[in-house]
């Protein structure tokens, strides 16, 4: 999540990208263009395009599913793994 309002991020495979962001409390939501790349990565879990909600948490973005459980997290570290 960047300060100019751009979010951008990799999921150990697939890289995403969205503009206008915003943090309510914990919840982010983006009004703006919404991108991603479809590598077919052998072993990464599809996890990421799951997700119904996200929820920003002391450098972590979790992701929720449609039944309310927590997918999976993106660590906000450039050196750190996706993990989902």
């Amino acid at each position: 999540m960047r300060d100019n309002g751009d979010l951008a991020g990799h999921d150990g495979c697939n890289r995403f990208g969205g503009e206008h962001w915003s943090l309510e409390g914990d919840v982010v939501t983006t009004s703006g263009t919404r991108v991603s790349t479809l590598m077919a990565c052998d072993g990464v879990d599809t996890w990421l395009g799951r997700a119904v909600s996200f929820r920003w948490d002391d450098g972590t973005l979790r992701a929720t599913g449609p039944d309310g459980d927590e997918l999976g997290l993106l660590l906000t570290d450039p050196d750190a793994s996706a993990r989902g």
